[in-house]
């Protein structure tokens, strides 16, 4: 396996692995939590605003999920140090969590 696909799947590993354990950690919450009525409320409305965020996006041309243009130089700085599985790991995290 080539360098570039080698450093694609840890990324994308990590990206992966980074949504869920915020899920786990969500989910944790409004289990220990005695309002998780109230979580699962917000939990559902956010989701469907966001969803309709994400499908609007599809439809126009001013996007409003997008990375912000102010980020953007600082991401590509990060992705282009990228040498190393472990540091494809690490960016691939962080990125996620942004």
């Amino acid at each position: 396996m080539n360098k570039a696909l080698r450093l694609s799947v840890a990324f994308i590993f990590s990206s992966y692995i980074a949504y869920l354990l915020v899920g786990l950690g969500l989910t944790l919450l409004i289990d220990v939590s005695s309002l998780s009525f109230l979580f699962h409320k917000l939990t559902a409305a956010l989701s469907i605003v966001v969803g309709l965020l994400y499908v609007r996006d599809g439809y126009c041309v001013k996007s409003v999920m997008e990375v912000p243009h102010s980020w953007r130089p600082r991401l590509v700085r990060m992705l282009r140090n990228i040498t190393g599985v472990k540091t494809a790991i690490l960016t691939g995290f962080v990125v996620t969590l942004l």
